[in-house]
């Protein structure tokens, strides 16, 4: 063969020996492409079959995190999910080292990822796109060490997001994946959120059926009636959904009449059941035959003390003898009844107090009296009626509340009882109730 055929012939076999090393590179770069797709598929339809089963919100958090760790070999992964107060944000990591909550400058990422649900390659971010989120996303990448950011959104809220380190920029292959990551775990975190809300809900509706089942426990069947020459009526008007005030009357036989107020020192569902407690007791020693005031809340003071979880309340007791011309009464702590005369212009009160009810173990109460003659009237009330406030948190008060007493008290009980709710209405202006307001009105008739 000449030598002018052997080097085309050479030139020919190198370039087909280079075209065929050529060809098995890039068929091992697909198999290997195709075997490591393959993998982050199956990490990834491992964590929507674990997801399921996630107890809580800060569980699918992790686990998303840690599932792109191992996915796409992310170096670090940080968790970022709504904080303990409205707008702020907390920053976690697996490990030891707890990481800084997230600035008051980097909070509006969070707000602007609700507008724009996409995995974000971090050093993408000074694109006309990011706009003023440039800064807010750059400090993340700095401060937490992060590349790329995968926000989970439901419904329009940013509920969390996801951080990791990559050390690149995700291909559109890896980005793809990173997107069906965000979706499951946005599903997940969701479903957890749905059903955390949901046992919320029906927890609140069985407290709030509970509360206004032990309200009603709080208040006589009847609160306005008139007996053996006594007319009385009674109000309350809780401020919430669970009350601590409590009123009860009973007739003693004898032509006599037992009124009870109380008010425990707490609020909510615990100050309910604390004021039904002590109510129940109130009826137990009346039934029993406690009809002395002092005696009462003697009595009540033994059952409400407790040495470790002390209990306080403020009562006053009263036992009404239209047919003796008396009134006793006896109190522990509380806002002195008004006594208003039938022949005296002045109010009065019926003085006398002792400690609160559960402050002391022995404590004893004694009682006092005195007469009650026809068109005679008393009012006991809680301290929420005198504490009622107006728009500019300026309090009812005792003055003008003794002005609507004086003003109404020739009247009968419910009149009495009307005009002093409307001057605390009109004073209030629409502000809030702050507190429970309860009155008992009794008189002479």
């Amino acid at each position: 063969m000449s030598s002018a055929l052997t080097i085309p012939i050479a030139l020919a076999v190198v370039v087909l020996l280079l075209w065929a090393v050529f060809l098995a590179l890039r068929h091992g770069r697909r198999q290997a492409t195709t075997s490591r797709a393959g993998l982050n598929e199956q990490v990834l339809t491992e964590f929507v079959v674990r997801s399921l089963d996630l107890p809580g919100f800060s569980d699918v958090l992790a686990d998303a995190t840690t599932t792109a760790q191992i996915a796409f070999g992310a170096q670090r992964g940080v968790i970022f999910e709504p904080g303990a107060k409205d707008g702020t944000w907390d920053a976690w990591a697996p490990g030891p080292q707890p990481l800084e909550p997230v600035p008051d400058a980097s909070r509006p990422a969070f707000a602007w990822l609700k507008h724009n649900a996409e995995v974000i390659a971090l050093d993408e971010v000074s694109g006309p796109r990011f706009g003023a989120m440039r800064i807010p996303l750059s400090d993340l990448k700095a401060r937490y060490g992060i590349d790329t950011l995968v926000p989970l959104v439901d419904r329009r809220t940013t509920i969390g997001a996801i951080g990791l380190w990559l050390g690149r920029r995700p291909s559109g292959f890896e980005r793809s994946l990173l997107e069906h990551l965000r979706i499951e775990a946005t599903a997940a975190a969701a479903n957890v959120r749905l059903h955390r809300e949901a046992a919320h809900k029906l927890t609140l509706e069985k407290e709030v059926d509970l509360a206004s089942a032990v309200q009603r426990a709080l208040l006589p069947a009847v609160q306005e009636d008139s007996a053996h020459g006594l007319s009385w009526v009674g109000h309350c008007q809780f401020s919430g959904q669970a009350g601590s005030d409590f009123w009860c009357s009973y007739d003693v036989g004898g032509g006599k009449l037992l009124v009870v107020i109380g008010d425990v020192i707490g609020s909510g569902l615990a100050g309910s059941m604390v004021s039904a407690v002590a109510k129940s007791c109130c009826d137990a020693f009346s039934a029993a035959g406690t009809t002395d005031p002092g005696a009462l809340l003697t009595a009540l003071n033994r059952a409400l003390w407790r040495p470790q979880r002390p209990i306080h309340m403020t009562g006053v007791a009263a036992l009404f003898d239209a047919a003796r011309g008396s009134v006793a009464w006896a109190n522990a702590g509380h806002p002195m009844p008004y006594f208003a005369s039938a022949h005296d212009d002045r109010l009065g009160v019926l003085t006398g107090s002792g400690p609160m009810l559960g402050d002391i173990q022995d404590a004893r109460y004694a009682s006092s009296t005195r007469g009650l003659v026809r068109g005679d009237a008393v009012l006991l009330y809680t301290d929420g009626l005198v504490e009622a406030m107006n728009l500019q948190r300026v309090p009812f008060g005792e003055r003008r509340l003794q002005r609507a007493l004086s003003a109404a008290k020739t009247a009968g009980p419910p009149r009495v009882r009307d005009a002093i709710l409307h001057a605390v209405d009109e004073f209030r202006a629409g502000a809030p109730v702050d507190d429970d307001e309860l009155l008992v009105y009794v008189r002479a008739s």
